[in-house]
């Protein structure tokens, strides 16, 4: 069976599929252009899919740190590439660009890992990056999208929203949880009351995501504020919240 994947619209991809050379052009504050190095700062096997020929590879790239100047860094997003190994490298790169909260680059790789998504159904697995928005202090922003092998463009689409959340927010697969919440994709981040400093405990916002196998894609199912204040550490919302969760979605049937 062929399965077609959309691209979403999470970050900026490369349309055109070019050839990623690890270098970016860059202009200095004389006006001279300079060349920026990206390294590789995680790689990882991808296991094979349905429709996948040869083996894959996915590489996340940072820009080199000892070519940065007065916070430079914030300029160079962090890359995806997907490298296929048949004969000769290709390398289809994706660069973690935040642009629903105007945050720009997202400059340093998180995670990056094959995950399950069903057990049973497709995708079974996806792999997800995970970039970070840093600009000193205690606030960062990640930024998460996660990855499927479409079949008719022999490249893997990114098949999530745009979806963001902070160093005290956390997601969650869920798996064994019921068929009503198998696969279903749930981000929890907290959201601010007044008097409340930033390593206080916080109510959090719980928006739950669920695959459309017709869309190919995952797509908000619902939202809501939790009634309960959590504390910073460990961020453990999403396990005690699952009865919530599964009262919002069973409410939507």
């Amino acid at each position: 069976m062929m399965h077609h994947v959309p691209q979403a619209n999470a970050g900026q991809a490369h349309k055109d599929s070019t050839v990623y050379s690890g270098e970016q052009n860059s202009e200095s504050d004389d006006g001279h252009a300079s060349q920026i190095q990206y390294v590789e700062a995680k790689r990882i096997s991808i296991p094979k899919a349905p429709g996948m020929p040869k083996e894959w590879y996915a590489i996340a790239h940072e820009a080199n740190p000892e070519q940065f100047e007065h916070w430079d860094e914030n300029k160079w997003p962090a890359k995806l590439c997907f490298v296929q190994e048949n004969g000769k490298t290709e390398q289809k790169c994706f660069e973690a660009v935040a642009t629903g909260r105007s945050l720009g680059p997202c400059q340093y790789v998180g995670e990056l890992s094959v995950v399950p998504i069903f057990k049973h159904k497709y995708p079974q697995t996806g792999v997800l990056f995970l970039s970070i928005s840093s600009y000193g202090g205690s606030g960062a922003l990640h930024l998460m999208t996660l990855w499927v092998f479409d079949e008719n463009a022999k490249e893997f689409a990114n098949i999530l929203p745009e979806i963001t959340f902070s160093e005290l927010g956390e997601y969650k697969i869920l798996q064994g949880v019921g068929d009503a919440l198998d696969g279903t994709l749930v981000v929890a981040d907290w959201t601010y009351e007044e008097g409340e400093g930033h390593f206080s405990p916080h109510k959090y916002r719980i928006t739950i995501y669920q695959y459309d196998q017709t869309d190919k894609r995952f797509e908000l199912r619902g939202e809501y504020c939790t009634k309960t204040k959590y504390a910073e550490e460990p961020v453990n919302v999403i396990s005690q919240e699952i009865e919530n969760i599964q009262e919002s979605i069973l409410s939507k049937k």
